[in-house]
């Protein structure tokens, strides 16, 4: 066996070797020379050997070395067959370097140039395999290379294997998507980072995969396996801090010491979620009820403002609008600078009951939370017109009118009473240019009722038309007219005197002030009242008879219950249709009396004409053609004195009894 003289400790450019038998490769850092061999170096190509003693021998570009025992004889006249002229080695190269057809460079076999010794040299070119081969310049130490061409060189042809092209870099957490982040969800936990190196075609086992990141560089010589499966999986263990940006680079050294460009791919670590933006807000701009929308309530705006503050510029916020049939609508706003954001639905939202939640991602990906809901609901219908109405109360106080159902009314502040569609509503009356807020309750019937007492009101004579303005929560607004009603608070003029007719006999017609009747319902009547007001017969304050006085202004009345015995002191009044009623008029005193007196006595018959006067008896004649006829009875009876059935005189017994 040949002796070993050196290792190849550098290779700048490109060289090969041939063996003594003939065989050539690629010169490779490292490799053994034996005694015999042939170094052959490319333009601008050089090679170091360190030799056993420890010497270092340079050989220079273009140059043929025959390896011997004594290293410093330079073999560059060598014009055995095996010997390659370094003008067709370079042209060859340059050939390769252009996407040529080595063989159509000479003839084949091709002519070569008088070595040294006179003889000529030939370089046997043989096609053993077409292939695509990548290009690359030769020049400085980079070359073209293909799988199609490895393993041993064949005799006469020279092959030298090129530096690969980079390798490919892809760190497997950055990839959902591509975005130059690594998020919590894509970290998933780990501890490390995972980062794939593609390689490139035409690597050789023991060639040398560079690898540099956050924890430093680091070597990883290629195995077959590697090779075939055409990767290689490395992990940044430990992670960098949070904020930092990690960073794989890759290079492949092959085994002549050739270095192939270098890939990286880097990725900002930020696993960190922005902050719930609990402090948003929907907001109302639809009048009349504007402002913020608060929790359960209801909005006329459908298209409200959704906004919020104290978030990271640049973050992206997401509003998840929900309704109550299912559907959902997303709306997605920037952070601005200030830390501010705002968006509006492009479509109106429907009526309907919604829910709302917001949250953020940040450019690596992590959201926050979701926020805490904000329910309200849409509604864009006025209240219903059908549903309300307003009137005066039915009552003796607020219409006064002699129906209560007329509209007619001598209070100048009424109550007003009305419906509404919904207890929820807001009524507002307007009267005489004021408004009053009215008190609005469930009724049962899915609708609601309204009334409101007109505090403070002055109303004056004349008719009214209150509005009814009634808003719904969500702001929606229906206004409607009440019924009209009149206001009349002039009183008609004090019944003139009146009468009372004493019917019953035997005492008949008008009854005298301060007398006595035996007539238990009298009739009072009078004239010169005003047409259609009521008139109303009074007993002190007791009313015991009413008429309505006609279009002469007559009018009569009698008690519908018999008056009880008893004195008596009977005023009228007169009230007009809206209840307003004059003063008391002039009183009848009277009594009356059904009961019928005691028996009267007759006493004493005088005869008072001379010639013979005094008391007559019982059968006594006289001449006195009125004699005087006394005696006893009650007080106040009206005595009458009768001749057979003929009254001849009367008398009224006197306080005392007598008459």
């Amino acid at each position: 066996m040949a002796s070993v003289i050196g290792t190849v400790s550098k290779i700048d450019g490109m060289a090969i070797v041939v063996d003594a038998a003939g065989n050539r490769h690629m010169l490779k850092v490292g490799e053994v020379l034996h005694a015999g061999d042939k170094v052959i170096t490319a333009a601008g190509s050089s090679v170091a050997v360190k030799l056993a003693n420890g010497e270092t021998v340079n050989f220079a570009e273009a140059q043929t070395v025959k390896i011997t025992d004594n290293l410093a004889q330079t073999d560059i006249s060598d014009v055995t067959e095996n010997a390659v002229n370094q003008g067709i080695f370079d042209a060859v190269l340059t050939a390769l370097n252009e996407g040529r057809d080595v063989t159509e460079i000479l003839e084949n076999p091709a002519a070569g140039e008088a070595g040294s010794d006179g003889n000529s040299t030939f370089v046997n070119l043989e096609r053993i395999q077409t292939a695509e081969l990548s290009v690359s310049n030769y020049s400085g130490g980079s070359s073209a290379s293909s799988s199609a061409l490895n393993g041993d060189i064949p005799a006469n042809f020279v092959f030298l294997t090129p530096a690969s092209t980079a390798p490919t870099v892809l760190l497997l957490q950055d990839l959902n998507p591509n975005d130059g982040f690594i998020s919590k969800n894509e970290l998933n936990g780990a501890s490390s980072v995972s980062a794939t190196i593609g390689l490139p075609v035409g690597l050789e086992p023991g060639d040398t995969l560079n690898i540099t990141d956050n924890n430093g560089a680091r070597a990883i010589t290629l195995t077959a396996e590697d090779i075939a499966r055409g990767f290689v999986l490395i992990l940044v263990t430990p992670l960098p801090a949070e904020g930092s940006t990690i960073t794989v680079t890759a290079s492949i050294t092959n085994q002549s010491g050739q270095t192939s460009p270098s890939s990286s791919d880097s990725a900002l670590l930020d696993t960190t979620a922005p902050n719930t933006p609990e402090s948003f807000i929907a907001v109302d701009n639809v009048a009349p009820v504007v402002g913020n929308i608060t929790n359960n309530s209801v909005t006329n705006d459908n298209l409200p403002e959704f906004s919020g503050t104290n978030q990271v510029p640049g973050d992206v916020v997401t509003v998840s609008i929900v309704g109550a049939n299912g559907q959902s609508t997303v709306l997605v706003a920037t952070v601005q600078a200030n830390g501010t954001w705002s968006i509006v639905p492009s479509a109106p939202l429907t009526d309907q009951a919604y829910v709302v939640t917001v949250s953020a991602k940040d450019p690596a990906g992590n959201e926050s939370p979701v926020s805490a809901p904000l329910n309200f609901t849409v509604d864009t219908v006025n209240p219903d017109t059908t549903k309300i109405s307003g009137q005066l109360p039915e009552t003796i106080t607020d219409d006064t009118g002699v129906s209560q159902t007329d509209n007619l009314t001598k209070n100048t502040a009424p109550t007003l009473i009305g419906t509404t569609d919904k207890a929820t509503d807001t009524v507002v009356v307007t009267i005489d240019g004021k408004n009053y807020t009215a008190t609005v309750v469930a009724d049962g019937n899915g609708s609601a009722r309204w009334s409101v007492e007109l505090v403070g009101a002055a109303l004056k004579d004349g008719p009214y038309t209150p509005s009814i303005t009634v808003t719904d929560l969500a702001g929606n607004v229906t206004t409607k007219n009440s019924e009209t009603f009149t206001v009349d608070t002039s009183a008609p003029v004090v019944p003139g005197l009146f009468q009372g007719i004493d019917d019953v006999a035997p005492v008949v017609g008008n009854i005298i002030n301060n007398s006595s009747i035996n007539d238990a319902l009298p009739e009072f009547k009078g004239s010169g009242a005003t047409p259609n007001t009521t008139i109303t017969v009074y007993n002190g304050n007791t009313v015991i008879a009413t008429a309505t006085v006609n279009v002469d202004g007559t009018w009569s009345a009698t008690p519908s219950i018999p008056l009880t015995p008893g004195p008596y002191s009977i005023t009228t009044t007169a009230t007009d249709t809206a209840g307003n009623e004059s003063g008391r008029s002039p009183a009848l005193n009277f009594t009356v009396d059904t009961t019928a007196p005691v028996t009267p006595t007759i006493d004493l018959v005088f005869d008072d004409v001379a010639p013979q006067t005094g008391e007559l008896k019982s059968g006594n004649s006289t001449d006195d053609a009125r004699p005087t006829i006394s005696g006893t009875g009650e007080p106040g009876a009206l005595i009458t004195v009768f001749e057979g059935t003929t009254a001849v005189g009367s008398a009224i017994v006197a306080p005392n009894g007598t008459w």
